[in-house]
């Protein structure tokens, strides 16, 4: 069976670390990402048992919320599926994956048994899709401020545009959330 409780480090979409929208580097500090592997494998085999879970999380959990980048391809798989109006179970799940050449990206056959095995109730697809998306702002609030600090040992301006520039930094981020 895979392992699905790697330490994914850097941005999954390019490969880097500490890049701006990517995973902050935590090399530094030695922490782990806030994250919740459970309830990302919950929010996942909830949709599995219920289709109809995934219009209940979409409108406020993306793709990029989940931390595991494996989890993370079989939410958008879903997604995919969902809008191709294809029934999202582990076979089409499976065959959808097959044919794109992305399942053994996804930790194959066992990681979806282990996704469609874990014991979720499609009852609280919602509680867990909220803790899901709490530890993804976590993170990226996390990456703001990293950057702001890595900005303020840069900075060749003054004070007060610094100020500013963090300021606008962190009112996106918070402009980001309640647009969810």
């Amino acid at each position: 069976m895979a392992d699905i409780h790697p330490t994914p480090r850097g941005d999954a979409r390019d490969g880097r670390r500490g890049s701006r929208g990517g995973r902050a580097d935590d090399s530094s500090v030695g922490l782990l990402p806030p994250q919740d592997l459970d309830a990302e494998k919950s929010v996942l085999s909830s949709i599995l048992l219920d289709n109809g879970c995934l219009n209940e999380v979409y409108p406020e959990l993306k793709p990029e919320d989940f931390y595991h980048p494996a989890h993370r391809q079989l939410f958008s798989s879903m997604i995919a599926l969902h809008d191709e109006s294809q029934p999202i179970d582990l076979l089409t799940l499976s065959a959808w994956l097959t044919d794109r050449k992305l399942l053994d990206a996804v930790g194959g056959t066992g990681l979806l048994a282990e996704i469609g095995e874990f014991e979720a109730t499609a009852a609280n697809v919602r509680h867990h899709a909220k803790l899901v998306r709490d530890k993804s702002l976590r993170r990226r609030l996390i990456e703001t401020a990293t950057e702001i600090v890595r900005t303020g040992f840069e900075w060749t301006g003054g004070a007060d545009e610094l100020l500013e520039q963090a300021e606008s930094q962190i009112f996106e981020l918070s402009q980001q959330q309640a647009s969810t």
